[in-house]
């Protein structure tokens, strides 16, 4: 059940799932499996946890409120929740003259390419569209063409790629040290596939002759695989948009397109 309980946080759904599974679990034989309660409830994070379902299942739970410990967890959750709110609260305001502040500020990120379709660069670069000028960014590690580049945290993220072969690594770019480095590796190779961020997660979709889909948590740097798209193909785009992702594949030599939206919570790809 703990090794479900990691699985189920790293498909991206939602963290009460994992807590109806677990206390589930434990009420299938309370007193063998009562033991268990403070080291499931550590785990899983309640804070996460809409402030709804904390309220009227975890804090409502018998077999929680009578176990101090646990009882200790929840309190902590409800006072992160409590402070976040506060918090948003407090900073509504700023975020509003920062937002109005930086609204014209967009920037495209340049990473790789190639001179004959068969060897990499690492050359990077940053074109900011208020400025109309180039930046140079400093060389990644590795040759890369038909990579895909994403920003989060405002940090630069380039993986995958072709250069003499398919590339399934990875690499983070830090603004403040001006620096490329590795990050955790892919689980698969993969080149002209689509790339995006979506609930500061990254998603790496598709690719050249791949239907294998992963997404990788900076958190703990590491990538994990997801459900397949429902069909193969050579080129990918893939974009986020209100908590789903939506992926325009090329699916044969003939150059037809398909659609496809991919629910993070329900973990299913969906043909449009």
């Amino acid at each position: 059940i703990k090794e479900f309980i990691k699985i189920w946080q790293h498909s991206v759904k939602p963290e009460d799932g994992a807590y109806t599974a677990a206390i589930n679990w434990v009420k299938g034989d309370v007193e063998g499996r009562r033991v268990h309660l403070v080291e499931f409830m550590s785990q899983i994070r309640l804070h996460l946890v809409s402030s709804e379902f904390l309220t009227n299942h975890i804090v409502a739970e018998p077999l929680l409120s009578e176990n101090q410990k646990c009882l200790k967890i929840i309190v902590e959750a409800l006072t992160h929740q409590l402070r976040d709110a506060r918090g948003q609260i407090l900073r509504g305001g700023q975020r509003l003259h920062r937002a109005t502040q930086q609204c014209n500020k967009e920037y495209i990120f340049l990473a790789g390419g190639t001179f004959d379709l068969v060897t990499g660069l690492k050359e990077t670069k940053v074109y900011d569209i208020s400025k109309k000028e180039h930046i140079r960014m400093g060389n990644m590690n590795d040759n890369r063409f038909w990579n895909s580049v994403v920003s989060l945290n405002n940090m630069v993220y380039s993986a995958g790629g072709y250069s003499g072969s398919a590339l399934g690594t990875a690499e983070l770019y830090n603004p403040v040290s001006k620096r490329w480095n590795y990050v955790a590796a892919m689980n698969n190779v993969r080149s002209c596939f689509g790339m995006c961020v979506c609930d500061s997660l990254i998603y790496a979709v598709g690719g050249w002759v791949t239907s294998t889909v992963e997404v990788y948590d900076p958190t703990v740097n590491e990538w994990f695989l997801l459900r397949n798209m429902p069909a193969i193909g050579n080129f990918n785009r893939t974009t986020a948009e209100e908590g789903s992702l939506y992926s325009l594949t090329r699916s044969d030599i003939y150059g037809k397109n398909k659609l496809y939206r991919f629910d993070p919570r329900e973990g299913d790809w969906f043909h449009i």
